[in-house]
């Protein structure tokens, strides 16, 4: 079961156009917290879409191997009925 947010997953937009605050007077740079806080975010994103990736290739994986015993089956079907005229 992969894990599902309650708001919407980050999309490559969103990322790419993320602007975070400066810090406070007498300070340098980005806020911290606010960086913090996206990272985290990204961080929760990511795992939830690589969970669907593996859970998307166990079932292709499934389907897979279903149409091979499918195929097969079709195949020793088709042999019989030509053997048996």
């Amino acid at each position: 079961m992969v894990y599902r947010s309650k708001r919407n997953l980050l999309t490559p937009v969103e990322v790419r156009w993320q602007r975070f605050p400066l810090t406070g007077l007498g300070r340098r740079g980005l806020s911290p917290e606010a960086v913090a806080r996206f990272l985290r975010r990204v961080e929760t994103d990511l795992g939830v879409l690589y969970g669907e990736v593996v859970d998307a290739r166990d079932q292709v994986r499934r389907y897979e191997r279903a149409l091979k015993e499918w195929q097969s089956e079709q195949w020793r079907s088709n042999q019989r009925r030509y053997r048996d005229g």
